[in-house]
């Protein structure tokens, strides 16, 4: 009980400190890490079930708040223009922040979350129960790769959130079984809102869903920053996804523009994609 008010304390801290002057502080993680029985927290009026075996990646949402709030306002500029229903997918689903937002939205009529850590799976499950979402939502336990197989996973123990898809000859990967979007999502044909986090493997995900590109022309919300410069740069990006889609930036207002060159988020719009009016508004000049 008191290692969940003192991680919550400095969540507020750093939250603070990373609002106010951009500084990120050390050690919240540390703290969270020391949480050892699961409860229930409140985010923006939704439940979340918080794992104290994974509690370090709450982060912010221990004290209520997102940890990725340009993400958020982006979804609720976009949501307030769609008048079809759509599917949200969301590769590398971690604890459910973003799963748990979608859901409440009357026009996302389905959410499919790919998660392989089991804890981070298992939180993912127990929020959607609790906010009475388990019928909209399918957590599926597995790793997603250019081709279906072998592969190398590296199960982060002190921040779960930053596992991943590994090479072969990293020591400190496990074996798993990895999947692609074609095989699990390639027949859907409702318009898909795909958001993918999967700290560097973003490339692998994009190549194994090629029939899914071209067939549903999804909308796709991707992660592009410093750690994700280490292994793909946008025209990796741009080889895979073809001529047809245009690269934005996320920018901290949830709004989208051109300027590329100091990313998080980046937004892929299909030219012939139902997204590609809704969000005309959203682009900035």
């Amino acid at each position: 009980m008191l290692w969940f008010y003192i991680g919550r304390c400095y969540s507020r801290i750093y939250r603070y400190f990373g609002n106010r002057f951009g500084i990120r502080l050390r050690g919240l993680g540390f703290l969270l890490r020391h949480i050892d029985k699961d409860r229930v927290i409140e985010v923006h009026g939704q439940k979340m079930y918080l794992n104290h075996k994974v509690a370090g990646c709450y982060d912010l949402l221990i004290d209520g708040h997102y940890n990725e709030p340009e993400t958020h306002k982006f979804f609720a500029l976009l949501m307030e223009r769609l008048d079809f229903p759509v599917m949200f997918v969301d590769v590398g689903a971690n604890v459910g922040e973003m799963i748990t937002d979608l859901a409440r939205y009357e026009c996302v009529t389905s959410i499919v979350g790919f998660e392989p850590y089991p804890g981070c799976a298992y939180a993912c499950r127990a929020t959607a129960e609790l906010n009475g979402h388990q019928k909209k939502i399918c957590i599926i336990e597995k790793a997603l790769s250019d081709r279906p197989g072998p592969a190398k996973f590296s199960f982060n123990q002190k921040s779960p959130g930053a596992s991943s898809l590994k090479s072969v000859d990293e020591l400190d990967a496990s074996n798993v079984y990895a999947s692609t979007l074609d095989i699990e999502l390639g027949d859907c044909s409702t318009p898909a809102i795909l958001l993918i986090d999967v700290e560097g493997a973003e490339p692998l995900v994009l190549a194994g869903g090629k029939q899914l590109m071209s067939a549903n022309r999804p909308l796709i919300i991707f992660e592009y920053n410093a750690l994700s410069r280490k292994y793909f740069t946008l025209d990796d990006i741009r080889s895979t996804l073809g001529p047809c889609y245009e690269i934005f930036r996320l920018r901290q207002d949830g709004h989208l523009d051109r300027d590329l060159s100091n990313t998080w988020n980046c937004v892929a719009i299909h030219d012939g994609s139902k997204f590609r009016q809704p969000l005309q508004t959203m682009i900035l000049r």
